[in-house]
């Protein structure tokens, strides 16, 4: 028989052994099952946003397919922060302060507008992207690319609010056209990123995320940076530098401040699901590489009206009439990198048109291109009744009086040359002579639309 304590060993054993097995269970339960994953669930309310911009860790990045491709339709998210530097912990009186400013701004998002129209919490969240610490900085990661076709960051700002970062690498030329009007080559501009977000305002465009300039130190984002760009920091003398490149550049650039302070360009990262479109060389010149086919098969004769209609996802009235708004803001811009993103989930947004990444307009005060930016407009002879009031009602030195005075306001201003706001009235006086044209050979119901 066996004895008592054998008895009452084995029975402790069956039971720690049966605890542990548990444990081991529960644990693979909370770590692997409750994870909570920004990539398998967009924000389809305020109330799951409140709980993921907790979590510092998650960057909704996009990634393109493949280097070459830029029209490969959609975009995939990665988390593409290197997690090796935790974001310092900040008191939560200011964290809890700039929460609320990003929900608030994330609150507004519907499928009319990114951002809201009069209201004064745009210039609150435009004061909050300027102001808020950073407390991680991150290399953007898009495709085979380290940064797309110029340096970009991804930072975190107090509160949880991510921002895309683009450092102004030549101050010297800081609101210049490109030399030689080569739009596409060289850095991108972040005062071009600004003044673009202004103009939409003015042209009462809400789908362009916020952006403002900001000056910040140099030892401030080495303090937060990841290995990756902790890699782009370096000495020389007493001076902390920073080296960076970009696809179009011959070498690299160091920049190596003064004072130790940098311009920067913040731009609000939209927590969206966004879903590229992006047209076939033969309909739109997005680019000089394409020029040549564009000019054989596309705007220069008769048949986009109709063909355009059979390209996702311009079947549909909405989106075919965004090209005609397109068309008058790129103009005015001279934007040859124009891109179309709709936001693609299941919040209240969805179908949401986006106008990103504006590094690469006010490139060229010489070149207006009409037969290039204004032919969906010239053939078609479409344009929304909205957007046709809108600038109906500038007077000559409107437009370019309130872009100028709203441009004042941001931190790194001047923002523009002076000598870009007759090259806007120049511009805009063009679009409505067209649209008029328009008008005077097809009648204004005919030309006028509302969706």
């Amino acid at each position: 028989m066996a004895s008592l304590s054998s008895i009452i060993f084995g029975r402790n054993y069956l039971t720690n052994s049966v605890l542990l097995f548990l444990c081991v269970l529960a644990f693979i339960y909370v770590v692997l099952m409750r994870k909570p994953s920004l990539n398998n669930s967009p924000f389809d309310d305020i109330t799951n946003f409140e709980a993921e911009i907790e979590n510092p860790k998650h960057a909704r990045v996009v990634a393109y397919k493949h280097r070459n491709r830029i029209e490969d339709k959609k975009l995939t998210e990665t988390t593409s922060i290197d997690e090796s530097v935790a974001p310092p912990i900040a008191e939560k009186k200011n964290v809890e302060h700039y929460r609320e400013i990003w929900l608030w701004a994330d609150a507004k998002i519907t499928r009319d507008d990114l951002i809201p129209g009069d209201e004064a919490g745009v210039d609150v969240v435009l004061n909050a992207l300027a102001t808020a610490p950073i407390t991680h900085v991150g290399l953007l990661d898009i495709g085979s690319y380290e940064s797309g076709t110029s340096q970009k960051w991804i930072i975190f700002l107090e509160g949880g609010q991510q921002a895309m970062m683009k450092l102004v690498w030549q101050p010297e030329e800081k609101g210049f056209e490109k030399r030689d009007g080569a739009c596409n080559f060289g850095f991108e501009s972040p005062t071009s990123e600004i003044a673009a977000f202004h103009l939409h305002r003015i042209l009462d465009f809400h789908n362009t995320p916020y952006v403002t300039g900001r000056k910040v130190k140099l030892s401030d984002i080495q303090a937060v940076s990841s290995p990756q760009v902790n890699k782009q920091f370096v000495r020389k003398g007493e001076k902390l530098c920073v080296v960076g490149g970009c696809y179009y550049c011959k070498g690299e650039t160091t920049l190596c401040p003064s004072d130790g302070i940098v311009e920067v360009s913040i731009a609000y990262w939209v927590h969206r699901h966004l879903k590229l479109y992006t047209f076939p060389p033969k309909y739109m010149p997005f680019s000089t590489p394409r020029r040549d086919e564009w000019s054989k098969y596309g705007f220069n004769n008769d048949t986009y009206c109709k063909e355009v209609r059979k390209i996702p996802p311009y079947s549909s009235d909405w989106y075919y009439h965004d090209l005609f708004d397109f068309s008058l803001v790129d103009t005015i811009m001279h934007h040859y990198d124009s891109k179309h993103y709709v936001i693609h989930d299941h919040s209240k947004a969805h179908g949401l048109t986006v106008r990103l990444d504006h590094g690469r307009t006010f490139c060229s005060l010489s070149l207006d291109e009409y037969d290039v930016f204004l032919v969906p407009i010239t053939q078609c002879c479409k344009i929304r009744k909205k957007t046709w009031k809108t600038i109906e009602n500038f007077e000559e030195g409107d437009i370019s009086n309130r872009l100028k005075q709203s441009l004042k306001t941001d931190p790194i201003a001047p923002i523009l040359l002076d000598a870009w706001y007759p090259v806007i009235e120049r511009r805009l006086k063009k679009i409505k002579e067209v649209i008029t044209k328009c008008a005077d050979a097809n009648g204004w119901d005919n030309v006028l639309v509302t969706a």
